[in-house]
């Protein structure tokens, strides 16, 4: 886009300035398509939206020939602004393309409910929701992704994907929490238009309210992503979910994670999928990010390298420094060991009793039957709960109430998508670890 257009679409925006001058879809290069609720004129209250314009410079206005099927204008829909309400009938469409290998959709919602299947953006590739999961669709290929963040219907929320076929990636954000980000394959397409509300291909449609939408034929880098997010959640006033992290140029300047843990954070044969990689789209900098995994390791003896956990801290405070928050994914080696106790507590101690900590509990494909993953997990939360500045991912709660077969490739190790929402998961819980007093 050229300065000339930026500088246009930050004029059309004018009518609505963000707190403090932030970030507008107007101010990111390769804006492809922009619609936001508070540039439609000449509409009335519960009157139809016969064309929402395109604020992007191309002219992709989304409309609809047929009235009974256009979508309601409600002139107060929240924070004081408007929305563009859908009932289940109701879509508009536009002729921007959806076919791009790199793209970035940010949509600003609120689903009246959480069942069925809820078209965002349609196209080649479809953003949207099924019951409260967020996802990725591909024409051909079908679910592609699915976020592990569930979306709520009582509140706004800005949420977030990124494509792009270069790197062979996949991403979605719940507000600036990432959802999932992970290796995906998602084959050709050949659909080209968008449907707002709409899937283009299923006919799947959207329920509820729709305050603005960017697109972009580029994946915006994670400054630009989290920067128009928060913008975005104070204009709309989308608070949901309440936790979030501030953008990695926030809470996370300079501050730095470590992670130590065993084949389920090694991860070896996962191809591309990764904890630092994960834990960089969370909001932690990169390089920020000191990490240590290896097959078979325990909690706190000697591993396959010849290292305790104990001397893996050394080697950390040795060679990164001291991180922000600890993090341990220790624990499945170690079920049987009747000094496990013991050597949870050595690695807390030798973090220093003031250190912030991660420690998630394990969770395998059929862990709610295994006595021993059971008996580990209570000790894991008994220990590090009577700590001050600890926080426990329940890798296992997420599993008993998540799980999907397609996740294990042996029942404990991790197919790359199952990979993929495991790393999300210790990611986004590394978010709260870094809050706690």
């Amino acid at each position: 886009m050229s300065i000339t257009a930026r500088r246009l679409t930050r004029a059309l925006s004018a009518e609505y300035t963000p707190p403090g001058g932030g970030a507008v879809p107007g101010d990111y290069t390769n804006l492809l398509l922009w619609l936001k609720a508070d540039a439609i004129t000449g509409v009335a209250d519960g009157a139809a939206v016969a064309s929402w314009p395109d604020l992007s410079g191309h002219n992709y206005h989304a409309t609809n020939s047929t009235a009974i099927e256009r979508p309601t204008f409600i002139v107060n829909g929240t924070n004081s602004l408007p929305v563009v309400r859908f009932n289940g009938s109701q879509t508009l469409g536009a002729n921007a393309p959806t076919s791009g290998g790199e793209q970035t959709v940010i949509a600003v919602i609120k689903p009246s409910s959480l069942s069925g299947v809820k078209t965002i953006r349609g196209g080649a590739v479809q953003f949207r929701l099924e019951d409260d999961s967020i996802q990725v669709v591909h024409e051909g290929v079908g679910l592609i992704a699915k976020a592990f963040l569930p979306a709520a219907s009582t509140e706004f929320q800005v949420l977030t994907m990124t494509l792009s076929t270069s790197s062979g990636t996949v991403g979605m954000w719940l507000g600036n929490v990432c959802g999932w980000y992970g290796a995906q394959s998602a084959g050709p397409f050949s659909a080209d238009t968008t449907g707002i509300g709409v899937s283009t291909i299923w006919g799947e449609v959207f329920t509820g309210d729709i305050a603005e939408i960017a697109c972009y034929d580029r994946v915006l880098d994670d400054t630009e992503r989290t920067t128009l997010v928060t913008s975005l959640r104070q204009k709309w006033n989308a608070v949901y979910p309440a936790d979030l992290p501030a953008p990695p140029n926030g809470v996370f300047t300079g501050q730095k994670v470590a992670i130590i843990g065993d084949s389920l954070t090694y991860q070896s044969g996962a191809g591309s999928v990764n904890v630092p990689a994960s834990l960089v789209n969370a909001g932690w900098p990169s390089g920020g990010v000191w990490f240590y995994g290896v097959d078979g390791k325990t909690i706190n003896t000697p591993d396959a390298g010849g290292y305790t956990t104990v001397q893996n801290i050394q080697q950390c405070l040795t060679n990164f420094g001291t991180p922000d928050v600890w993090i341990f994914t220790l624990g499945g080696n170690s079920v049987g060991a009747p000094d496990r106790a013991d050597q949870i507590q050595a690695v807390l101690d030798a973090v220093g009793s003031e250190a912030k900590v991660l420690w998630t509990t394990m969770g395998t494909a059929n862990a709610a039957n295994d006595s021993s993953i059971l008996s580990l997990n209570t000790l894991i939360k008994q220990i590090c709960g009577d700590r001050p500045h600890t926080y426990v991912g329940d890798w296992f709660a997420y599993c008993f109430t998540h799980v999907q077969d397609n996740w294990w490739s042996d029942g404990v190790h991790m197919t790359t998508g199952g990979y993929a929402v495991r790393n999300a998961f210790v990611a986004q819980q590394s978010i709260y670890a870094s809050l706690v007093e």
